[in-house]
């Protein structure tokens, strides 16, 4: 059996053809490699739940193996979110915008296939998506960070928030969301939230936040070091209202 390898390109219009000459090269050597069957779409940020190329990854089986251009966090909790039987042990992460090269990944893949039996005299096939997702913004919760302190809920401005049975805060309306946006973010006290397309790395996910100490459940970071931050809160409602409401 193949083992299913999703490539999550970059959704045009991308402006970047570095980007895309990567992607192109990583999908000519990986139709070299045994024992995959590969899938290539878009980003997995872009796509709405409904859309048949989530289906496909809803329907792989693991062991599996998904690239894309967001972190491996924001990657990880995307999955989380589509697949309830998510398992981090049979899944291979890879995060394109990081430095490897091209043989580099593919030694990882290989690697990756050895763990689960022998593939070398399995041709690899290949799937190509071509609908193009429309481009999207809205932020994604790491539950294993969030604390459930609701700050995100009360902050946020356009309903992206709601409140879920286990009272914990889920994104409900996640095209609600002001593109750029990610004042949610800055406020959570636990770092939980992530925008994978902000070119911060700490909100992005590919970085964690430094602090001295541990933050107030809750208390957002706007105001973890004293009084004298609340400035900063002010300015992430004025940045808010600048947004066409």
């Amino acid at each position: 059996m193949n083992i299913p390898l999703f490539l999550f390109r970059k959704t045009p219009p991308a402006d970047d053809p570095e980007a895309v000459q990567r992607e192109t090269c990583l999908l000519k050597e990986m139709k070299t490699v045994a024992g995959l069957q590969i899938y290539s779409g878009y980003s997995l940020y872009d796509y709405s739940e409904s859309s048949d190329f989530v289906r496909k990854i809803q329907a792989a089986r693991f062991p599996m193996a998904v690239i894309s251009w967001q972190s491996v966090r924001a990657t990880r909790w995307l999955l989380r979110k589509l697949r309830e039987d998510f398992t981090e042990e049979e899944t291979l992460m890879i995060d394109l915008s990081e430095q490897k090269s091209v043989n580099e990944i593919l030694t990882v893949i290989q690697k990756f296939l050895d763990r689960f039996g022998d593939t070398a005299s399995t041709e690899t096939k290949m799937e190509t998506e071509t609908l193009i997702p429309s481009r999207r913004w809205y932020p994604v919760i790491d539950y294993g960070k969030c604390i459930s302190c609701l700050e995100c809920v009360n902050f946020c401005l356009f309903g992206v928030y709601t409140i879920d049975k286990e009272n914990r805060s889920t994104v409900c309306r996640p095209d609600s969301c002001r593109d750029g946006c990610p004042a949610c973010s800055r406020v959570c006290p636990a770092g939980a939230i992530i925008f994978p397309e902000y070119d911060d790395p700490v909100i992005s996910g590919r970085m964690e936040a430094v602090s001295s100490s541990a933050p107030a459940v809750s208390q957002p970071l706007a105001l973890q070091k004293s009084d004298s931050a609340k400035p900063e809160l002010d300015r992430l409602i004025d940045q808010l209202e600048d947004f066409d409401l």
